[in-house]
């Protein structure tokens, strides 16, 4: 009777083992594919994987060009439950130790994107400068990874711009400029604003400022905060077209958060 609990037990684990499988997808350096079941990667990015539920195989970090699990691992959805709380300090330390868990499966881009954002919050402007200057020379092979790549370069590029460090960020911002993503170019031309005005230049700002306001689509992200910041900066130089640009935000982004910004 109490061997066969054990094997019960026993068969409960292994079902739940597989339930909880990852499957898992490494890009090779010869252009093939290998596919499995996810078991671990150790320090030197040497990968284990399972194929057909009974054959364990392990590809060397050498021999592969990026590897990707097919869905985000529970710990770090649990990590951007407790940023999404404004947990920062706790968020950040889940988002080190899980870099080092997954920064060879897919999702170091994206740990070091948290992490730095959590420093941002916490303040540490600085350190979270350093985090992000990793990513200078990173070669993005896994496309997956572009979101959260160029979301690294626009939390630097703010963030340079905040500590007056404005060369550095023109470096960051051409490479954003010359994405065939709008959003991006739109971003670089508010971002140069940003300079600008900090600068003392307002007259200058708001001409970088205007041209994500009239030039890009209305489906673009950066349109509603480029519309406020240009009706704001308007109106705080006393130029009598600032309302021309309040109405626009009003009547195309009623419900955005930026009609409310409005001076």
């Amino acid at each position: 009777m109490k061997r066969h609990v054990i094997m019960l037990v026993a068969l409960f684990l292994l079902g739940s083992s597989a339930l909880q499988a990852v499957e898992i997808t490494i890009e090779k350096k010869d252009n093939t594919q290998q596919a499995g079941e996810f078991i671990s990667a150790d320090a030197n990015g040497d990968i284990t994987l399972m194929q057909d539920k009974k054959f364990k195989i392990k590809i060397k970090g050498t021999d592969y060009k990026f590897a990707r699990l097919a869905k985000t691992p529970d710990e770090i959805l649990a990590a951007d439950k407790k940023f999404d709380a404004k947990s920062y300090a706790e968020a950040l330390t889940d988002y080190k130790k899980l870099y080092e868990s997954y920064k060879h499966v897919g999702f170091d881009v994206y740990c070091i994107y948290k992490e730095s954002a959590c420093l941002e919050k916490l303040g540490k402007k600085a350190d979270a400068l350093a985090r992000l200057k990793t990513m200078d020379n990173y070669q993005c092979l896994d496309q997956k990874k572009l979101p959260e790549y160029f979301d690294c370069k626009k939390l630097q590029a703010t963030l340079l711009i905040d500590t007056g460090k404005f060369d550095d960020a023109y470096k960051v911002l051409t490479d954003l400029g010359n994405s065939s993503d709008d959003n991006l170019a739109a971003f670089s031309f508010i971002a140069r604003g940003d300079i600008l005005n900090k600068q003392g230049k307002k007259k200058e700002a708001v001409l970088k400022y205007m041209v994500p306001a009239l030039v890009f689509s209305q489906q673009n992200t950066e349109r509603p905060k480029a519309l406020l910041l240009v009706a704001n900066l308007l109106k705080e130089t006393n130029d009598n077209r600032a309302m021309k640009f309040a109405e626009m935000l009003k009547k195309d982004y009623p419900d955005s958060p930026q009609v409310k910004e409005l001076k």
